[in-house]
């Protein structure tokens, strides 16, 4: 534009020093030629914006060429590592292909050990698990009967509170009533029982004797007089006769050991003790009687199991509710991680009582 505008003003000043005469011819020319010049700066100013659009455009294309190169050599990337791990896969494949059957076999052999070992632990920790819920339990357990005869013992007390309040009110009541002529009443009345209760004591014994019977001091006044006129020998015998007659026979009860018990000291008493398996554990069987002389709410003992050499190999705890003296129990308890068969001897022995 600006390079027209040169060219214009430079026409401009040519025609001032040409002459008047040719001036109009001149000027007619240079409009001519301004249009022109119009129409090509025109035309000048639309091919620069398209090149501008074209550059831009360009641009564009560019960015865009730079993208789809970068996303190429990503997916050759990814491809790489595909084909990476189809080679692995494909020589795993081969690996376990060409694997010989006695190493399979093998192989196969050891986790099948492996499982068997790994269910032989699973019912460990079942039978485990068992033995801590039950002594949870009877850990929770020994305190309901205490705490139930505490409660019942408050009650009493109470209850024998609120009587005393009520024998002490009627006491009271009664010690303000009381006069003495009640006094002197109840006296007569003792004394009038008293004549009625001699006056048929003597008429017992007046119909005693009128129907023959034999009274009690008149028994003992003949034996007494029997016993003096009989010589010495004949009372020894007779009363030698009358102890034989009096005197029962008298069978010594059987000891717990004669009835096949075994003494565990404390008063209590075990037989038919033996171990059952329980998968790779044992649980204790037997009867057990109480001759202690005393009732238990609950009884504790522990049992301990030794091998063949007398090492201790397995103990745990049990309990018996309600153990009353003289009575005959079965019990029973789970010694974890003992086979029976690695038992050869036993000792159960009494804790403490509840």
């Amino acid at each position: 534009m600006k390079r027209a505008l040169l060219v214009i003003t430079s026409l401009i000043s040519a025609l001032f020093l040409m002459g008047a005469k040719d001036s109009k011819q001149v000027i007619e020319s240079l409009g001519g030629l301004e249009k022109s010049l119009s129409s090509w700066v025109e035309s000048m100013d639309n091919l620069e914006n398209k090149i501008v659009a074209l550059e831009e455009r360009l641009t564009k294309e560019s960015q865009a060429k730079e993208d789809l190169l970068k996303a190429l050599a990503s997916i050759e990337k990814h491809i790489a590592d595909i084909g990476e791990r189809i080679q692995k896969v494909e020589k795993t494949t081969t690996f376990f292909t060409e694997m010989p059957t006695e190493t399979l076999g093998k192989t196969l052999r050891f986790y099948n050990e492996a499982i068997a070992e790994l269910k032989k632990r699973l019912e460990d920790q079942q039978v485990i698990t068992a033995v801590l819920e039950k002594k949870y339990q009877e850990a929770q357990k020994p305190l309901e009967p205490v705490m139930k005869d505490v409660a019942d013992v408050r009650k009493q007390v109470t209850d024998l509170s609120q009587k005393v309040d009520q024998q002490a009110t009627t006491i009271d009541n009664v010690q303000k009533n009381l006069q003495s002529s009640i006094v002197d009443s109840v006296t007569s009345t003792l004394k009038e029982y008293e004549k009625i209760f001699m006056t048929l004591a003597q008429r017992i014994e007046n119909l005693e004797k009128q129907a023959g019977v034999t009274t009690t001091a008149e028994v003992a006044e003949k034996k007494e007089e029997e016993s003096k006129t009989k010589p010495e020998g004949a009372k020894e015998e007779e009363v030698a006769e009358a102890e034989k007659e009096t005197t029962p026979t008298i069978v010594p009860p059987k000891t717990p050991e004669e009835e096949g018990f075994q003494d565990i000291g404390q008063g209590f008493y075990v037989k038919n003790v033996r171990f059952e398996p329980f998968g790779s554990s044992a649980t204790l069987m037997g009867d057990m009687k109480n001759y202690s002389n005393k009732d238990y709410s609950i009884a504790s003992f522990t049992v301990k199991v030794y091998n063949s050499d007398e090492l201790l190999v397995g103990s745990d705890d049990f309990s018996i509710k309600g153990f009353k003296n003289g009575e005959l129990r079965p019990f029973k308890q789970i010694i974890t991680g003992v086979e029976p068969k690695k038992i050869a001897s036993y000792s159960i022995s009494f804790n403490k009582p509840y």
